[in-house]
């Protein structure tokens, strides 16, 4: 009976949402020229085919070393602790490995582009930094 009320309840908010399950949450654009309701879905193409055909370093890349991981986590603490950083900034590729930490991502400003590469820094003593963050158009 219980799981039969579950279900149900499951039902009555799947049906309440505004998008059918699974589907990605798209934001609409904002800024001049944007009265009108057009949605964009970010288009990662380019940098998705890059990322395949090149020997690019990946989260899958991150070595499981014991010293690497705590870095790789001291570091994503700060940043998803850190207040001014935007969604984007908080979301980079942080892969440790072998001494080498590297940071991809796209971010939006040059300021959040030295505030994740100081963070990398400062909780990846005696790693070399390989940032290749982009700074957003």
């Amino acid at each position: 009976m219980k799981r039969i009320i579950l279900l149900a309840a499951g039902v009555v908010v799947a049906a309440a949402c505004q998008r059918p399950i699974g589907e990605p949450t798209v934001s609409r654009p904002t800024g001049a020229g944007t009265s009108d309701n057009t949605v964009t879905k970010p288009d990662n193409t380019k940098n998705n085919a890059r990322d395949r055909e090149m020997n690019t370093i990946t989260p899958g890349d991150q070595s499981n070393a014991k010293a690497d991981l705590d870095v790789t986590a001291n570091i994503r603490r700060a940043l998803v602790s850190d207040s001014t950083l935007s969604m984007s900034a908080k979301n980079v590729k942080v892969v440790t490995e072998n001494g080498v930490i590297t940071l991809r991502g796209v971010v939006k400003n040059a300021d959040e582009k030295n505030r994740v590469a100081v963070a990398a820094r400062d909780n990846g003593r005696g790693y070399r930094i390989d940032d290749q963050l982009e700074v957003a158009p």
